[in-house]
């Protein structure tokens, strides 16, 4: 499984931000069969309703 650790100081940057309600990863990310190299990194960020857009 990808190891998210190293990236969480950065992540909460990007959440805070934004204003994110959440963050849910999705798919390889979460298994065995995440590849660094190769594999795409899924995920859903949900947005206070209070901003107006994503910048």
């Amino acid at each position: 499984m990808f190891n998210i650790e190293p990236f969480l100081p950065e992540i909460e940057k990007i959440w805070q931000k934004h204003g994110a309600k959440s963050l849910t990863f999705l798919g390889s990310t979460l298994t065995d069969d995440f590849k660094p190299e190769t594999s795409d990194f899924d995920f859903l960020l949900e947005l206070n309703q209070s901003k107006k857009g994503f910048h």
